[in-house]
């Protein structure tokens, strides 16, 4: 809890230090780039792990070849989503933009357990993959169906329900 305050601080911070939001996107970089070496190198120490350079740096253009893709869906989805409070910006309110803005975090929870569900079937699919066909379409199904049961009733719930709920976590 008290991390994730901390966090939003620190940027409100460097922005009124003078760092801008070029700065404030360089620190989140760097403190992200160091924690990753820290988690290696505690893992080297106390769990013995090897990491050969030479076969990583060989795999790596490889990999940025192959990641160019998601890079390009995550900077579309980025600007998209961007866009839709710009917009919003323009044409109405600045508490319309908040109130827009509030809807969409409760949205964010359930498209979070969504991709949890996917990153859970995605094994499973594998696995019914190499045993048969008709293993694969049998949990396909299964999944479709499921999902639908789920996700329909949640997305009807929480058109109707919508301004209520934003009411009920974030007051007035």
């Amino acid at each position: 809890g008290q991390e994730l305050a901390r966090v939003p601080m620190q940027g409100v911070s460097m922005m009124v230090a003078g760092y801008g939001v070029l700065g404030v996107i360089q620190g989140i970089v760097i403190t992200r780039a160091f924690i990753v070496l820290l988690g290696l190198l505690m893992l080297k120490r106390h769990a013995g792990l090897h990491i050969d350079l030479r076969t990583g740096l060989q795999a790596a253009p490889g990999l940025a070849r192959r990641s160019v893709p998601f890079l390009m869906m995550t900077i579309a989805n980025t600007g998209y989503w961007a866009a839709n409070t710009l917009m919003l910006s323009k044409l109405g309110t600045v508490a319309d933009v908040g109130v827009y803005n509030a809807a969409w975090r409760v949205t964010d929870i359930f498209k979070n357990l969504f991709f949890s569900y996917l990153i859970v079937l995605l094994p499973l699919m594998s696995v019914a993959f190499a045993r048969s066909l008709d293993a694969l379409k049998h949990r396909c199904n299964i999944s479709i169906k499921y999902l639908t049961i789920i996700t329909v009733p949640t997305a009807a719930g929480l058109s109707v329900l919508a301004p209520r709920l934003v009411r009920l976590i974030y007051g007035h």
